[in-house]
């Protein structure tokens, strides 16, 4: 598994449902369905460091796999979780949020192309966020 690189949202299906559902307000989206979404990761083992910027919100997550982690979420607050690996290239992880339970997972499609997979409220809303290697 090599998540490490610089990767850049490719497409989405779904996207503007689950960050409404997730709590942006309608204001914010447009801006966010307008802005483009970059993300750093730096893997050493099970250890990752990931930021992630979307327009202007900047988040910065350290995750260990197999131990509990503190999950920034990017419409504001951490939550706790503990990642897990499903799998040689997927990595999972569900909590709860301000009454909204998550349940998703990042999957590496390719050395080239990974796919966050986002389910909200056990199904209610589902999301796909692809993101391509930029160097």
């Amino acid at each position: 598994m090599a998540f490490t690189g610089n990767w850049k949202k490719s497409k989405t299906e779904n996207g503007m449902a689950v960050l409404k559902h997730a709590g942006f307000p309608d204001e914010q989206l447009e801006q966010l369905a307008k802005a483009t979404a970059t993300i750093e990761i730096k893997q050493n083992g099970d250890h990752f460091l990931e930021k992630m910027t979307l327009g202007t919100i900047v988040s910065n997550t350290e995750m260990n796999v197999g131990k509990e982690s503190v999950f920034n979420v990017l419409t504001g607050g951490t939550v706790k979780a503990v990642p897990t690996y499903d799998g040689e290239n997927k990595i999972t992880a569900q909590y709860d949020h301000n009454g909204i339970h998550f349940s998703g997972y990042r999957q590496l499609l390719s050395p080239n192309e990974f796919v966050d997979y986002v389910d909200l409220d056990h199904g209610k809303v589902v999301g796909k966020f692809y993101y391509t290697k930029t160097e």
